[in-house]
């Protein structure tokens, strides 16, 4: 997997990630459009940050991300998000079992990269409620 350079942000490793995939279907405004490092105004593009555990991305995509997952978690019921940062949270307290749509992150190379449950499911308390470890940004800067 190739890394990117950005001049004005040399520290930071940047990868290209072409799409995301919710429940093996590709969503179509996580693209690599929306998502790339644009080299003359040198902002946006996907950086690898391994301190955070959430990802940001670009409103656009981040909305279209949210609409595919929401749709795969119908069964789920909402709870009131206790975290500002999160808008996406659901209680699963008395579940036995919970079904969610799979996530996969599409790379520049190729490369293909399912993330486990633990990666885009953040569980933050010990009641059972857990939070979309996505979140959109208007700053145009992105991050896993």
């Amino acid at each position: 997997m190739p890394i990117l350079q950005n001049s004005k942000m040399d520290m930071f490793y940047y990868v290209e990630l072409m799409g995301i995939s919710i429940g093996g279907s590709r969503v179509p405004k996580v693209s690599a459009g929306n998502l790339r490092l644009d080299s003359v105004i040198e902002k946006g593009g996907v950086i690898v940050d391994s301190r955070t555990s959430v990802m940001r991305l670009v409103r656009l995509a981040y909305t279209a991300l949210w609409d595919a997952f929401k749709a795969g978690v119908a069964e789920l019921r909402a709870a009131p998000s206790g975290f500002s940062l999160f808008d996406t949270c659901y209680n699963i307290i008395g579940k036995m079992e919970v079904k969610v749509p799979t996530v996969v992150m599409h790379l520049g190379s190729g490369a293909s990269m399912p993330l486990s449950t633990e990666n885009y499911l953040i569980s933050m308390d010990t009641k059972g409620t857990f939070y979309f470890a996505f979140v959109g940004t208007d700053s145009g800067n992105t991050q896993q």
